[in-house]
């Protein structure tokens, strides 16, 4: 049983023993104003605990100058825990808690010197909760010894107190290393990621950019290894991976360019700049937006050049030929297969034939020579004669639209006057001189037809028909007589 002993001192002491977590060390301010009010008994009582304390310190002296005599007579024994025996103290009317031996309410103290010969053990716990300056703790986790400053405790190492860590970001007492750390000798280090922690201020997962690549551990270049220079090229280099590339050609001009037009062929102005030509290309269509010009040699197209281009479309032409345009078509030739023909005119192209000449007209009703024919035009080898319109002309006679229509050359009359037509007229007389034959005669060969042979209307109401029987309806009087079916 380990115990602390000495005298009991007065109550503005501090106190010598570490507390339990969650245990309040004992209030000595209030105890102190306390016992200035106790009686005398308490303090005869006082003064009996200080008696037994020394008789109980005898006591202790003497088992030790017993267990050394005990050993100078055994001088082969060497474990201790057989030299020794356990020694049983009573300690009746002592009050024993975990705040150590006291009488009542009060606590043990010693105002002298204290020494403890064969070692001081420190109970393990953890750190107090409200601790008080100048107690010692022995750290259950970190097993370390510790006392309190006042502000924080300090752990007490082999190193002086400048040496030891106060505190590690922000936090002091009993600190825990979180995973992946461990500690190695005195040093926090990395369990899991002993290497490289950060890589340019980055740190987790960093993936390497082009021209880089990693090779058993090792980051390597796998860009650009090396500049060679080539004709009118030099390369430089400044000794930090730097190259120069240098044109030592001919060329001292600079050349610059604001930018062009997507499809356009770039071209030189006369301050070297790189701008805009006349020339443009979209897919296989080349476009020249001024004039073309060739000065030395020669143009050669891959295909004809268009009519519409101001080309005649085809590549060649016959020998000896006629050319011959077909609108915005290609030209062609008009050749002849022996001589002595003429190229005359025909209702399509031209075409070679017999020329008019000594075989043709000589003469014309007598007439040789140069001849005109009145009323008439000529086109080529054909004569057309006009309509005799003209005053005192003679030939073949025009006709009015309004009697007479003209076809394709074929005249007919107006409404198709026929044997079996049904032309309407707008008035109509009939006049004639002969005296046998009757002047109208109205026919209907239809033996078995039932319109009437003669109908005379007014406003499109029939006033007096002749019925196909030989009957007569009308309407009105004749003479004054009313005609029925009942008059006489």
């Amino acid at each position: 049983m380990a115990s602390n002993f000495g005298v009991v001192s007065e109550p503005n002491n501090a106190e010598a023993l570490s507390l339990d977590p969650g245990a309040s060390p004992p209030p000595y301010e209030e105890e102190a104003a306390t016992k200035e009010h106790t009686n005398v008994v308490v303090r005869f009582l006082k003064r009996a605990d200080v008696v037994l304390v020394l008789l109980l310190v005898a006591g202790l002296i003497g088992v030790v100058v017993a267990n050394i005599r005990h050993k100078s007579q055994n001088p082969v024994a060497n474990n201790v825990t057989q030299e020794y025996d356990t020694v049983k103290l009573p300690l009746t009317g002592f009050i024993t808690n975990n705040q150590g031996i006291s009488i009542g309410a009060a606590s043990v103290a010693i105002n002298g010197t204290l020494k403890v010969n064969d070692g001081l053990i420190v109970a393990p716990s953890v750190q107090p909760n409200a601790p008080t300056a100048g107690q010692l703790y022995y750290d259950q986790n970190t097993n370390q010894l510790a006392y309190y400053n006042g502000t924080g405790f300090v752990p007490l190492t082999a190193q002086s107190q400048t040496q030891v860590v106060q505190s590690v970001g922000g936090l002091s007492g009993a600190i825990t290393l979180g995973s992946g750390l461990t500690t190695v000798g005195n040093q926090i280090v990395a369990v899991s990621n002993p290497g490289v922690t950060s890589l340019g201020g980055q740190t987790g997962a960093i993936a390497l950019g082009s021209g880089l690549k990693l090779t058993a551990n090792g980051l390597q270049n796998a860009g650009v290894l090396s500049v060679s220079a080539g004709n009118n090229i030099s390369v430089t280099n400044d000794g930090n991976g730097n190259y120069t590339v240098t044109n030592t050609g001919a060329g001292t001009g600079t050349v610059t360019s604001s930018g062009g037009t997507a499809g356009s062929i770039a071209m030189f102005d006369a301050a070297q700049n790189i701008v805009d030509s006349l020339i443009s290309q979209s897919g296989g269509q080349v476009t020249i937006t001024g004039d073309l010009n060739v000065v030395t040699g020669g143009l050669s197209l891959g295909n004809a050049l268009t009519v519409s281009n101001g080309g005649t479309g085809v590549g060649s032409l016959a020998d000896n030929g006629v050319v011959v345009s077909h609108g915005t078509g290609s030209f062609t030739a008009v050749t002849t297969g022996s001589p002595g023909l003429c190229l005359m005119s025909t209702a399509g192209a031209p075409a070679f034939g017999a020329c008019p000449g000594n075989s043709g007209v000589t003469t014309l009703n007598g007439l040789s020579g140069v001849l005109t024919i009145a009323n008439a035009s000529g086109a080529g080898g054909t004569i057309t004669l006009d309509d005799a319109n003209t005053s005192g002309g003679k030939g073949i006679s025009s006709f009015n639209s309004t009697n007479f229509s003209a076809s394709a050359g074929v005249i007919n009359t107006i409404q198709d006057i026929n044997t079996t037509a049904t032309p309407t007229f707008g008035r109509l007389t009939v006049s004639s001189g002969q005296a046998a034959n009757p002047m109208l005669v109205v026919n209907n060969t239809n033996l078995a037809a039932t319109g009437n042979l003669l109908d005379l209307q007014l406003g499109g109401v029939s006033k007096f028909s002749v019925q196909p029987g030989g009957n007569i309806a009308a309407t009105g009087t004749i003479n004054g007589q009313t005609i029925s079916s009942s008059a006489s």
